[in-house]
């Protein structure tokens, strides 16, 4: 049997969302290659795409996608759409859906390794999740978010606005360091 690196990843682009997770720990359980999960937000639905043969593994109607994240190690699908965070598993099934309670705006999601946790970004406000749904913080932003990640290493969110990026302790909260773009750029570590 072939060792294959699990792997995350999700791309936006033209109003479609897309993340991508090799099924490699299920593998040598259910079957004899690794396999791979292909999930495509769009408009109106979620759906779970076999990477080997392209199939039609599950269709889940969601209305106006803007993220998607997959949490491998817990079998856990992430969907940010109208105004809603939402979880799935990886058969489709919905475990939760929780009202988010900022104005619907662009959106991104990342996922802490460690806990199991979500950071979600909506316009200018940063707000992190439990696993079973529950907001344990809320940031306000000087400017709308256009980039978040997660780096597991260092146990840091990145955040990238237009005019900054920085880096805040991913179970926390706090902000760690911040880098300002443009004209005066400045690199800081609050105390």
């Amino acid at each position: 049997m072939k060792s294959v690196k699990n792997t995350t990843s999700a791309i936006v682009f033209t109003g479609l969302v897309l993340s991508f997770w090799n099924l490699a720990s299920l593998a040598q359980h259910t079957q004899p290659e690794p396999v791979g999960m292909l999930w495509v937000a769009g408009a109106a639905q979620l759906r779970q795409l076999g990477t080997r043969d392209g199939a039609l593994l599950a269709a889940l109607s969601t209305g106006g996608a803007q993220d998607v994240a997959v949490d491998a190690e817990r079998r856990r699908v992430w969907l940010y759409a109208e105004g809603n965070l939402s979880a799935y598993d990886f058969d489709g099934e919905p475990i939760w859906t929780v009202p988010v309670g900022v104005p619907p705006a662009a959106a991104r999601i990342a996922i802490v390794d460690q806990d199991g946790s979500l950071w979600l970004a909506v316009g200018q406000r940063l707000l992190h999740f439990g696993s079973a749904g529950q907001r344990l913080n809320e940031l306000t932003l000087a400017a709308a978010v256009r980039a978040l990640r997660h780096d597991s290493e260092r146990e840091l969110l990145w955040m990238a606005t237009p005019s900054a990026v920085t880096a805040y302790d991913a179970l926390s909260g706090f902000e760690v360091r911040s880098w300002t773009t443009g004209r005066h750029r400045r690199w800081t570590e609050p105390l």
